[in-house]
């Protein structure tokens, strides 16, 4: 320590340089930490939709998030051909107005499902105690 205290003494501009460095590296950091593009950021998630009921024509509008959530929620493979549920008549008939997004979601959900189904992923069941 005593080594590194003399060099700065001596040299005060690698100290400076050290700093610049330090700098620079937290505000990389900070900016690319602030640029995620990925698919749940808060921006993407509160992404407002149109979902269009078929069987009575209504419209409504919803976060992305939620008929996310609602998707996941719906447990196995998912079929693009099946809607979501719509609330007054009980069938699936809902559909995001741009049908090649729902095509898209409806696969990276199903891709997603397989994923946690192999080996290693992060869905493993702990052991019970004994």
């Amino acid at each position: 320590m005593d080594r590194i205290r003399q060099l700065m003494r001596e040299k005060p501009w690698m100290g400076w340089i050290v700093a610049l460095v330090a700098i620079a590296a937290a505000g990389f950091m900070m900016f690319n930490n602030t640029q995620s593009d990925g698919r749940f950021t808060p921006s993407n998630m509160q992404e407002i939709i149109t979902i269009k009921y078929i069987d009575t024509e209504e419209e409504v509008r919803l976060p992305r998030g939620r008929v996310d959530k609602m998707l996941r929620g719906q447990g196995g493979n998912l079929d693009p051909s099946k809607g979501l549920i719509n609330p007054k008549t009980g069938k699936a008939s809902g559909y995001p107005v741009d049908k090649d997004d729902w095509e898209k979601w409806i696969k990276r959900i199903n891709e997603d499902r397989e994923l946690m189904k192999q080996p290693g992923s992060a869905n493993t069941t702990p052991a019970k105690p004994k």
